[in-house]
């Protein structure tokens, strides 16, 4: 088969930890390694663009702007000129940044990735005739409903929509109103060769990767330490993720419960450094009142850990209940501590439960498995 041309967009880095950044390195990687071409856009902050990493792809670094429509100008300003060296197959864009690739030409194959959690139209009240919104002390929220907005037109624009599950791609047909022969599901993939399976940690350790941000409920986590402290008073919290505004009400809560012996803050961690920390934890926990397939999950189960998780968006899809871990009630910290103490009390389960996770991922989930499969839809597509 003809060896392809493919440019992908990401407001990012790729030395970035985070879920969008990890998808388009990988991805742009072992297209590359299957022998396709790949040039990837990352619009990246003023102090990253001098941080530009070895990869077996073209990396074009840009900085970004706080303002959503001035990165989709950006992106299409450089695909355009890249585009009058070599016409590419087929453009990725990973978010709302390829709002007007339809526009630079018309033969290409434009596909629009839908990673986002947040899948909610934002309509012309909400955006234009709402103070909320127009209040100069909430511009940031301003943009980033905005950037919602331009990501729902992208997705009416594309040729095609990337959705990573059901849930996912439900949630495109229903909310962004995409027709359902526009969509195909492919999944998030991950590099199993970074994250090797061991015996479950003697150690009670638990290992939360999410940050601060309200939807991935780490105070939901906090709520529930008392109750497994109880049991097990040497049990440790080790959360990983960058820390906002919030932090300072989560703190102010794990005073109030007393519970900041527990608890080991990392902040962000490179991701040449996870690995280490997935080997010291017992197991994983995903108290998430929202999310969609996040790459943690797949990260634990490549480890050998067992994940307790909330029945919200694509985990159920991962997560096997009772089999690579356990499934529960979302917003709900008492069943949270009683899952995460049933695992602590039977290490020979939880250990059980990692190796069937890593199987899980070795089957379904390995990069090399998920871009044969994104290739074989890319040349359907393009012969359709």
């Amino acid at each position: 088969m003809k060896k392809l041309t493919i440019y992908i967009t990401q407001i990012g880095h790729p030395n970035f930890r985070g879920g969008g950044n990890i998808v388009a390195h990988n991805l742009s990687e072992y297209f590359s390694k299957r022998g396709h071409k790949v040039t990837t856009i990352y619009l990246t902050p003023k102090e990253l663009l001098s941080e530009k990493p070895k990869t077996e792809y073209n990396i074009v670094l840009r900085k970004n702007s706080i303002i959503p429509i001035v990165n989709c100008l950006i992106v299409a300003k450089i695909i355009k000129k890249l585009s009058k060296v070599e016409i590419p197959d087929v453009v990725i864009s990973l978010g709302y940044e390829g709002f007007f690739i339809p526009h630079i030409k018309s033969k290409l194959l434009f596909i629009a990735a839908s990673h986002s959690p947040f899948l909610r139209y934002i309509g012309f009240k909400e955006l234009f005739l709402s103070w909320k919104w127009l209040n100069p002390l909430n511009l940031g929220k301003w943009f980033f409903c905005f950037s919602l907005f331009l990501n729902r037109l992208t997705k009416l624009k594309a040729d095609f929509v990337q959705c990573l599950c059901e849930f996912g791609a439900e949630q495109c047909r229903v909310v962004y109103k995409v027709p359902n022969n526009k969509i195909f599901i492919i999944s998030n993939g991950i590099n199993i060769k970074r994250f090797f399976i061991q015996l479950v940690s003697q150690k009670k350790n638990i290992l939360f990767v999410g940050g601060s941000v309200e939807y991935k409920g780490l105070d939901i986590l906090i709520r529930a330490l008392p109750i497994i402290i109880k049991k097990y008073s040497d049990i440790e919290l080790i959360i990983i993720g960058e820390m906002d505004k919030r932090e300072k009400t989560l703190r102010q809560l794990v005073g109030k419960l007393d519970v900041s012996s527990n608890i080991s803050w990392q902040g962000l961690v490179s991701q040449d450094k996870m690995a280490g920390f997935y080997q010291k934890a017992y197991l994983t926990v995903l108290p998430s009142r929202l999310d969609l397939f996040p790459i943690t999950a797949l990260e634990a189960m490549s480890s050998g850990i067992p994940l307790v998780a909330t029945n919200v968006g694509g985990l159920p899809e991962i997560i096997e209940d009772g089999v690579s871990g356990l499934i529960i009630n979302k917003e709900d910290s008492e069943e949270l501590a009683t899952a995460i103490i049933k695992l602590l009390d039977d290490p020979k389960k939880a250990e059980e439960m990692g190796k069937k996770g890593r199987e899980i991922v070795e089957q379904k989930f390995t990069w090399e498995k998920v871009v044969e499969k994104y290739e074989k839809e890319i040349y359907n597509r393009l012969n359709t």
